[in-house]
């Protein structure tokens, strides 16, 4: 493993990807609480993608469709300021962004937001998480749903755009409990993985904590059996006093793209995910393991994300509590 496996501000490549969440916390939080994206709100989170990128070394922002839309309104209403507008319109055209969204909303954004080249489908790993979150029965959609919105998505935008499948509670889930079925969820990742028109990537969510090292490998494993190229996964592992094995067995299978919350609150049925200063802090200490001296400069730059996780949280704490 190499001295820079992450992409920092300062680094030309990486072999690590980590896709920054934190808007889709963000969005949950305000969800339950009943509240909606203030222009304060907004400018803050724009602030903090831009900063995700050029400080935290993230490669892709998730963001939801309700912020999205929220940006779009207050674009029209002029309530943004030029350094905000400047920033969103620099990330979406630098394609830094990817739309997460339902399929119910997939003729939206593929009309209304045709600007937003990367999108995310949310999918369920499970019955029990179908039918509790997704409100239908788990056949029928990957029968229905699904195949439906990724014909729409072909009509409205043919392949100019690149999708990714969120595939909720597939390695631990709030209904089922830490042992997931591998089976079913390789199965169904292959299936996504091999349409024509689709997915190239699938992520693994970590619904709850409990996820054991070698039941990770058992589903990697699985995986493989199934078909399914671990270069095309990516793992949002929850927060705990595991991770840092999760990492380690997920990089030496050949997973290379990390979900990550720079905020410390979870979203939809999931217990919040680990940080980016999680992944980073895991690289050096790999590193040291190995070895390798650590630059001085990927150590400022180690400093420089911890102290940008502890800035957004403060802003995001003023924010939701106006």
């Amino acid at each position: 493993m190499s001295r820079a496996l992450v992409q920092t501000a300062t680094a030309a490549a990486s072999s690590i990807l980590l896709l920054e969440c934190f808007p889709l916390s963000v969005a949950s939080q305000l969800r339950k609480r009943k509240e909606d994206w203030a222009v304060d709100r907004v400018k803050t989170t724009i602030l903090g993608c831009s900063a995700s990128v050029t400080a935290g070394g993230a490669t892709k922002i998730f963001v939801p469709l309700s912020l999205v839309r929220r940006v779009a309104d207050f674009k029209k209403e002029k309530q943004l300021d030029a350094p905000s507008l400047h920033m969103w319109d620099q990330l979406v055209g630098e394609g830094a962004l990817r739309l997460c969204l339902s399929c119910a909303e997939v003729e939206e954004a593929a009309t209304r937001f045709a600007e937003h080249k990367n999108l995310c489908f949310w999918v369920p790993g499970g019955p029990l998480v179908s039918n509790i979150e997704f409100k239908e029965k788990f056949d029928t959609f990957y029968k229905y749903t699904f195949p439906h919105a990724m014909d729409v998505l072909q009509q409205a935008r043919g392949e100019s755009c690149s999708v990714n499948a969120w595939m909720c509670s597939a390695l631990t889930c709030k209904y089922e409990g830490v042992y997931v079925p591998p089976i079913r969820v390789a199965e169904t990742s292959a299936a996504l993985l091999k349409r024509d028109y689709g997915p190239t990537t699938v992520v693994w969510e970590q619904g709850i904590r409990g996820l054991t090292p070698r039941w990770l490998e058992t589903c990697f494993k699985t995986a493989l059996s199934c078909g399914v190229p671990l270069s095309h996964l990516a793992v949002a592992l929850s927060a705990d006093e595991r991770h840092p094995i999760l990492l380690h067995k997920s990089t030496e299978a050949g997973v290379a793209s990390f979900c990550c919350s720079t905020l410390p609150c979870g979203f939809g049925a999931a217990h919040p995910l680990i940080s980016s200063a999680d992944v980073h802090s895991f690289v050096e200490g790999w590193n040291d393991c190995r070895g390798e001296d650590i630059s001085e400069r990927e150590m400022d730059h180690m400093e420089t994300i911890k102290e940008f996780g502890a800035l957004l949280e403060k802003e995001f704490d003023r924010c939701l509590t106006v």
